[in-house]
């Protein structure tokens, strides 16, 4: 008798189960035929891959086949028990559950050949840029062979002129033939460990070689950037300096026009621009001529000379500002004494302070009267602005009281 049905229930659930075991089954081996080609394909490409990256694949593919003894040891215990043409649900349980574990085994190893496969695919893709990647190395070394062949007749030129970065771009010079020559060697062994099919070997020297050929071409940029720096200081220094004292002549002009508003010594703004055009035109007689630092001192000296003349500028419009500014205090100081004086004398009784206040403001309106505004600079404006400012407020505050 089958407690779950009838015989056709139970011949079907005979069926289903014995379906669940193949598909199962076929599961297995579907991941031993992955398994396998990983394998079979990590061994055709170890020599793409450097032996750390290897190893890493290898552990990963070793650890594919525990999983996959495991998996087909469960297949066998599951296949030794057979499922009858009839059963009932209790057997069917117990007949399916191999099966199940099975699929859960499988997805885990499923899950770890993905892994392996990402891994391997990464690898691929630094596989295939090895021959790129020497062409574009050999691409650079002609490149910097170019540029050493330009950079020294600059640094010999420097040098016979003693000029004053010769030290530097001469190191820099033998400092990147140094570099090229051992960037050369490891190209050339780059092109040995190609031939050799030890590609992983060709990506370490490729990019040893690259980046020093990246570091004495940066070397050569410096020379050239110095050489045409020193091609320009010996053809405009002698003019860059006629230029800085023709415009410190300009500048001494403009600024003795305002000499009557901003009290100030025309030098007193040009004090830095003249020291700057002394040596400049001490490096011009220098044995022999030193005409990047004269170049250098030139172009210095005229960007002082045009920040001096623009703060005496805005000094003398500041000076203006407050020869306005002094005089209205001045006015509305007199206005508030003799306000407070004729509201004093109206009152019979005057408040102590009041009295005080209206002291303090006459007297600072008699000394302040007495002030020639015009002969005053900046300075002693803003100080005359801020005591009439503040005598005017001891007479408004003198008026405040009495009102």
């Amino acid at each position: 008798m089958f407690p779950g049905g009838g015989k056709k229930e139970a011949q079907d659930r005979a069926e289903a189960v014995s379906r669940r075991r193949n598909v199962a089954a076929a599961q297995v081996t579907d991941l031993d035929s992955a398994l396998a080609e990983i394998r079979i394909s990590t061994e055709l490409d170890a020599p793409y891959y450097r032996p750390s990256e290897l190893d890493s694949l290898k552990k990963l593919v070793e650890r594919g086949q525990l999983m996959l003894d495991d998996l087909f040891k469960e297949v066998a215990q599951m296949t030794a028990s057979s499922v009858g043409e009839r059963i009932t649900d209790q057997e069917a349980y117990m007949l399916v559950q191999p099966a199940m574990r099975i699929e859960a085994k499988a997805a885990e190893m499923r899950q770890h050949l993905q892994h392996a496969t990402d891994l391997k695919k990464k690898l691929d893709r630094s596989r295939q840029n090895v021959d790129q990647s020497l062409v574009n190395v050999e691409k650079k070394k002609l490149n910097v062979d170019s540029a050493l062949a330009s950079a020294r007749p600059v640094v010999e030129q420097m040098g016979l002129a003693h000029a004053e970065k010769y030290p530097e771009t001469s190191a820099a010079l033998l400092t990147s033939e140094r570099e090229t020559s051992a960037a050369a060697q490891l190209l050339a062994a780059a092109r040995q460990a190609h031939q050799r099919s030890v590609f992983h070997e060709v990506l370490d020297l490729c990019q040893r070689a690259d980046s020093m050929l990246d570091s004495a071409m940066s070397k050569l940029d410096s020379i050239k950037l110095a050489g045409k720096e020193f091609e320009k200081a010996a053809g405009e220094a002698e003019q860059k300096l006629q230029k800085a004292l023709s415009r410190l002549q300009e500048v001494k002009n403009e600024l003795e026009s305002l000499t009557p508003i901003i009290k100030i010594e025309p030098n007193t703004y040009l004090f830095e621009a003249i020291q700057r055009i002394g040596e400049a035109r001490r490096a011009t007689k220098a044995n022999p001529p030193q005409n990047l630092t004269c170049y250098r001192l030139s172009v210095e000296a005229l960007n002082l000379l045009e920040d001096g003349l623009q703060r005496a500028v805005q000094e003398a419009n500041r000076v203006k500002e407050l020869l306005a500014n002094s005089r209205s205090l001045v006015q509305q100081l007199q206005q508030a004494v003799i306000s407070l004086r004729v509201t004093i004398n109206e009152k019979q009784a005057v408040p102590v302070r009041a009295s005080e206040f209206y002291a303090k403001a006459k007297d600072e309106r008699d000394r302040l009267v007495q002030i020639n505004i015009d002969s005053l600079n900046l300075t002693e404006l803003e100080e005359l602005a801020s005591s009439a400012s503040f005598a005017l407020k001891l007479a408004e505050s003198g008026l405040a009281l009495l009102v």
